[in-house]
């Protein structure tokens, strides 16, 4: 077996996949044809049989005709003209060397079609003879007489009667496949399988501790994994098969949820470390939302990437609760800043935990701001700070008066949703306070005590641009919904 071959570069590709750097051509080929040896068997000799002699002959006989013609034949054909590679005399043989491929090939079937392996044999042979007639540059046509090769032997096939059926029909099958025009030239495997790789790499948590061992080697990892590989005795070449889109994202998907596994966030107790997987998730978490807004994922893409989104969401809400239950923990053994507005902002928030989450809506008959100032007190238990309730200053009473010294000082005021004048004390009061005081430390904290408190207060808090500070709180002291009665999202 021997042939020539010219290659034409069309276009050279640049892809970057973890910390690889892929470089490779896309490139069209001239190819020029070359004859193929003859199988032996027991069944079938074209030596002796007239039949075939014949049957060569008148085949060489109408295919000289057509040669007559060749490059003239077809448009394709004529571009052949324009390279300076092609020379008519290469083909010369061709006529014969169809001839023989034919008779080759319908020998080769009847001699192998009772083996075990016959499908192997058959389409190892065809693809042989098939390769021999080389190829013209994309659009200069199809090889010389391949479509001949393809309709005389189909035709000389249906016609023996000693062919079986599932035979003719495996066959007729092989040629179908073969036939079957490209529906996407623009479409590039590799290049579809590199993205799909890269885009895991992006958004799977491999910052993770325990997966830094293995993130260098998924970095440098492939995914062009040739499946199917199998030797062809006839052309003695290995061939093989790309993985699918497909067959990768499942892969993807298994690998992901088998690394996840051994991730397991109930073992920190440490608010730092829990930050620390936080960041990363939050981090994974926008680089899929920016993925979604300037190139939509692929349909199987989408499969690990709801996994993902799911498994982000299960250890965030973990996160979330173990910083409140820290949070609680560490309040209970004192005071967690040495800063009275920082410490201020987290026994207020310990404060509205008790009664938004732990029944502390259930005051006596009414509520007003002096029951409420009453039960803040209890909160600062255990503190090095002065709490001072009703302080004056001479421009009035605030709410309280936290501090450490002189030169430590925060307000924390109590207002009523309901209150008519919420929006000018929201406006003046508190910086009127701050001033007599001599601090730019304050705190108001907004009590919703009926249902429509709420928008009233959010549409003030809009207004006044008050809304999203971190020193503004509000807390709400309606009756809870019992859980047993709440539904559910999934539920809905």
């Amino acid at each position: 077996m021997s042939s020539q071959v010219t290659l034409y570069v069309q276009k050279q590709y640049n892809h970057n996949c973890g910390i690889n750097n892929f470089k490779y051509l896309k490139a069209t080929l001239l190819v020029k044809p070359y004859a193929i040896k003859p199988t032996e068997g027991d069944i079938h000799d074209y030596r002796t049989c007239e039949e075939c002699k014949k049957t060569r002959n008148n085949i060489i006989l109408f295919l000289n005709k057509k040669f007559e013609k060749f490059p003239l034949c077809c448009e394709g054909h004529k571009k052949l003209l324009s390279l300076k590679e092609f020379n008519k005399l290469d083909y010369l043989n061709s006529p014969q060397y169809t001839a023989d491929k034919i008779i080759f090939c319908y020998q080769h079937i009847i001699n192998n079609q009772d083996k075990n392996n016959w499908k192997q044999e058959i389409s190892d042979y065809l693809d042989y003879a098939i390769e021999s007639f080389g190829c013209f540059p994309e659009m200069y046509g199809v090889p010389l007489f391949l479509d001949n090769f393809i309709s005389l032997l189909e035709n000389a096939i249906s016609k023996h009667k000693n062919i079986k059926k599932e035979v003719k029909d495996f066959i007729q099958s092989y040629f179908n496949k073969l036939k079957k025009p490209i529906i996407n030239k623009n479409y590039n495997p590799i290049e579809s399988l590199l993205s799909r790789f890269n885009t895991w790499l992006k958004v799977f948590p491999l910052e993770f501790p325990e997966l830094k061992e293995i993130k260098t080697y998924y970095e440098r990892a492939t995914p062009l994994i040739i499946q199917k590989q199998h030797f062809n005795p006839y052309t003695q070449r290995v061939s093989g098969v790309l993985i699918s889109e497909e067959e990768l994202v499942t892969i993807l998907i298994n690998i992901s949820k088998k690394l996840l596994e051994d991730i397991d966030l109930s073992k920190y107790t440490n608010q730092t470390d829990l930050l620390d997987y936080h960041e990363i998730i939050i981090r994974k978490e926008y680089q899929i939302k920016i993925k979604k807004l300037y190139a939509a994922f692929t349909q199987q893409e989408i499969k690990y990437i709801k996994f993902l989104d799911k498994w982000f969401k299960i250890q965030k809400e973990f996160i979330n609760n173990t910083k409140k239950t820290i949070k609680l923990k560490e309040i209970n053994k004192g005071d967690i800043f040495n800063d009275s507005y920082k410490e201020s902002l987290s026994r207020i928030h310990f404060f509205k935990h008790c009664i938004e989450d732990k029944d502390g809506y259930k005051f006596e008959n009414f509520i007003n701001e002096k029951i409420l100032q009453n039960r803040f007190k209890k909160v600062w238990y255990n503190t090095q700070f002065d709490v001072n309730s009703e302080v004056g200053n001479g421009r009035g009473f605030v709410d309280f008066k936290i501090s450490k010294g002189s030169k430590d000082i925060t307000l924390v005021e109590f207002k009523l949703a309901c209150s008519s004048s919420l929006e000018s004390n929201l406006k003046f009061q508190l910086n009127i306070y701050a001033k007599a005081n001599s601090t730019n430390k304050y705190i108001i904290v907004i009590f919703i005590i009926k249902d429509n408190d709420y928008t009233k207060t959010t549409n003030i808090l809009k207004k006044l641009r008050l809304n999203n500070k971190e020193n503004i709180i509000i807390i709400d002291t309606r009756k809870k919904i019992s859980a047993s009665k709440v539904v559910s999202n999934e539920q809905l």
